[in-house]
């Protein structure tokens, strides 16, 4: 009995030595992995909405394959050289104009990189803007050349802008034609246009999470139907009606 007495406060010390070295120190290990589970947690339920998000804004596409067909189409995702040169030649060919030459380059000038980087925040350190340097909308340059009638000309340029393609007319020339003298040439109607069109294809690009935390399963009808009905406009020549010359390259 009285060796019980007598182990019974080293059994104690070590039994307290025991509990405050080892297992206490775990409770708090355990507080802090219930805050990092709790966490974890957090950004599990926001990957599971952004799926919800996706699946959903998936299953309006595929039932809205025509809207999706013309957003492709308008905006595709690699360079399309033969789509760029057949729709040339057919806004050509049904304005009557002839056209003479056509180059399609490479990437346009670096001002468009400019213009593509977006200012996404300050650096707190120098205050200064920081850069976003994803690439968004890449541009194929093609130069233009085609000898045509006054009204035709404007035609073909307002089927251009219409064409199923996003494109820019960087610079425009049009002049005169010349034509080798004769005895009985009579004044010519025929003028000579070139220009330079950036047309835009969109490269994949990634986003961080803090823009992905934006994404909504929503989808703009509104500016698919805009644009459809945007590109399936086609002009007609002005007859009649119409203020100053009908071709201002024409002497009086």
């Amino acid at each position: 009995m009285r060796l019980k007495f007598l182990f019974f406060p080293i059994v104690l010390v070590i039994a307290l030595a025991i509990f405050f070295g080892f297992i206490w120190p775990e409770f708090g290990n355990l507080a802090e992995i219930r805050t990092i589970k709790a966490a974890k947690m957090a950004e599990l339920k926001a990957i599971n909405d952004k799926q919800a998000a996706i699946a959903m804004i998936g299953k309006k596409i595929s039932d809205n394959m025509a809207g999706e067909a013309i957003v492709n189409e308008y905006l595709p995702k690699v360079k399309v050289e033969e789509k760029i040169i057949n729709g040339i030649n057919y806004l050509a060919t049904d304005a009557n104009i002839s056209l003479v030459n056509m180059t399609v380059g490479g990437a346009a000038k670096d001002v468009n990189a400019v213009a593509n980087q977006i200012v996404a925040a300050v650096d707190p350190a120098t205050g200064l803007p920081v850069i976003d340097k994803a690439e968004k909308i890449k541009y194929t340059t093609v130069s233009i050349s085609l000898v045509g009638e006054y009204d035709k000309i404007r035609l073909f340029l307002d089927n251009l802008q219409k064409m199923p393609m996003l494109n820019t007319i960087q610079n425009l020339n049009i002049h005169k034609q010349e034509n080798k003298p004769t005895e009985d040439a009579q004044p010519s109607s025929l003028l000579a246009m070139t220009a330079n069109v950036d047309f835009g294809y969109l490269g994949v690009s990634k986003i961080d999470n803090q823009l992905g935390k934006k994404f909504e399963d929503k989808l703009d009808d509104q500016t698919i139907e805009s644009l459809a009905s945007y590109i399936s406009q086609k002009s007609q020549l002005i007859e009649g009606g119409s203020k100053g010359k009908a071709n201002p390259f024409l002497a009086n």
